[in-house]
C-alpha cells in the first residue's frame, strides 16, 4: 500500500474518533446521572402506605446503567427514584433508554427552579429490548403541579425523577434499567 493512502486512513481513523457517540449529535449534552449520583426513593406515600424501590448504578460492558427495582406488594400506587441535577436552558428534549422484562408503565418528572412539579407519562413496551424513550423540554408540560403551576419550564431543571405506575400488565414488582440520558439541543 502506498504511503499515501496509509497516511489517509490514519487521517480518516483521527476524524472518526472526533465524532459524537453513536446516536449524539453536536452540541448535546450527556448527563452523566448514572454514575457516582445519588438518588432518594419517592415512595408516593399520598397513596399509603407508598411503593418500595431502590435505585442500584452499575457499569455494564463500558455503559453506565441505573437499575430501578420496584415493589407494589405492600401498596402503593407509584414509586420514584429522584436526583438533584442542573439542567440550563437551552434544550429541546431529554432522551434516554430503558430495557424491562416486563411491559412498564413509566414516567418522568422534572422540578423546576420554582419547584413546579413537571410530570410525562411514557410506556416501555419493548420488553426485554432497549427502548429509545423522548421528554419534549419545550411548550406547555402535559401534567403539572406546584411552584408556578403554568405547566411551563422556568429553568434551571433541578431534580429529575424516573417513576414507576401500578399496573395490571406489570405485576406487583419488578425492575427497570435506564442509560443514556442526553440532552439535544
Amino acid at each position: 500500500m502506498k504511503m499515501k493512502h496509509i497516511l489517509g486512513l490514519i487521517a480518516f481513523g483521527m476524524a472518526l474518533s472526533c465524532l459524537p457517540a453513536q446516536g449524539q449529535m453536536m452540541g448535546d449534552h450527556d448527563l452523566s446521572i448514572f454514575q457516582d449520583q445519588k438518588w432518594v426513593i419517592n415512595r408516593g406515600k399520598e397513596f399509603p402506605p407508598g411503593g418500595q424501590g431502590v435505585m442500584t448504578l452499575k457499569n455494564e460492558n463500558e455503559t453506565q446503567v441505573g437499575v430501578f427495582d420496584f415493589s407494589f406488594e405492600e401498596g402503593g400506587a407509584y414509586v420514584g427514584a429522584r436526583t438533584s441535577i442542573k439542567i440550563p436552558e437551552g434544550y429541546s428534549e431529554l432522551r434516554f433508554k430503558a430495557q424491562s422484562e416486563s411491559i412498564v408503565r413509566l414516567g418522568v418528572r422534572l422540578v423546576d427552579a420554582t419547584n413546579q412539579v413537571h410530570q410525562f407519562r411514557l410506556h416501555y413496551s419493548q420488553v426485554g429490548d432497549w427502548q429509545a424513550m423522548r421528554v419534549e423540554l419545550t411548550g406547555k408540560t402535559p401534567k403539572h403541579f406546584g411552584g408556578a403551576k403554568d405547566g411551563l419550564i422556568h429553568y434551571p431543571i433541578k431534580a429529575l425523577e424516573f417513576d414507576v405506575g401500578r399496573s395490571k400488565e406489570q405485576g406487583p414488582k419488578g425492575s427497570i434499567s435506564l442509560t443514556n440520558a442526553i440532552l439535544l439541543k
